[in-house]
């Protein structure tokens, strides 16, 4: 497979239900991400959005992803359903996932320089090491790391820092897509509004989705918000049209948490 000419990740229609189950945790989501049009994901615990999100970012059954009981997604221009083996490795080249909790799978005793180049040198062990050092320096640029964190530990590491560093290694190969769940999870609230921007920045070219918890999370990233609940789509548009008029509950429950008190 040559490198992808389409750079959108178009949602159909989607339902999907976790592996080996037939109960649907997603039903019917459709929206269209591509370059200077991010896609923000929000709804409460158990919506379906990390669900939702493992789906685009091309994690199969046999990885404990969801499956695709309706509906279609295609990522780059690729239909999941038909996407065998081979291309599917050849396609994640192009697709960056930083999922939720990825920080907490991170290799303790690595530094942060040799797992943010993981993704590299998992591709081609030989691939030249000052290439790999100048796509890594640009990864923790964008995260808002400083380079003086390349020969930490992980173990050294805070939370927040770690999320940044798995923000990171999902950059590395500068994706066409990029899939980022609950991306400033245990940020510190000085830093997140950074990361938050460098999304929206790196949204530009090429096609973002992020699962949020906030609207002020949505309205910092731009583009479209997709609401979930109960994994039902509840809300479609931008966030500050969506809040304005509300058209389902839990929509208005968000409307209200940017309500000043009275």
């Amino acid at each position: 497979m040559t490198e992808p000419t389409h750079a959108a990740i178009r949602v159909h229609d989607a339902s999907l239900a976790h592996a080996g189950s037939t109960t649907l945790v997603v039903r019917g989501v459709s929206f269209v991400a591509e370059p200077g049009a991010p896609v923000t994901v929000l709804g409460p615990t158990g919506a379906g959005k990390s669900t939702l999100l493992d789906a685009i970012a091309l994690q199969t059954p046999k990885e404990q992803g969801p499956e695709l009981h309706g509906g279609s997604i295609a990522v780059l221009g690729h239909d999941l359903r038909g996407l065998g083996a081979r291309a599917r490795t050849r396609l994640l080249a192009f697709v960056g996932h930083a999922e939720q909790r990825g920080s907490e799978r991170l290799e303790g005793t690595m530094t942060v320089g040799d797992v943010v180049a993981s993704p590299i040198f998992d591709r081609d062990p030989r691939f030249d090491r000052k290439e790999a050092g100048v796509a890594v320096a640009s990864a923790l640029d964008a995260v808002r790391l400083p380079l003086g964190m390349l020969d930490r530990h992980v173990f050294e590491l805070s939370r927040g820092q770690r999320q940044r560093v798995s923000l990171a290694r999902a950059l590395v190969l500068d994706p066409k897509a990029l899939i980022v769940d609950d991306p400033i999870s245990g940020l510190d609230p000085v830093v997140a509004p950074d990361v938050l921007d460098g999304l929206r920045t790196l949204a530009e070219t090429r096609a973002v989705v992020a699962a949020v918890r906030t609207p002020k999370q949505a309205r910092a990233i731009g583009g479209l918000s997709v609401v979930l609940h109960r994994g039902r789509v509840v809300g479609v548009g931008a966030i500050d049209a969506l809040l304005a008029d509300p058209r389902h509950p839990y929509v208005e429950s968000l409307a209200r948490t940017e309500r000043p008190a009275a």
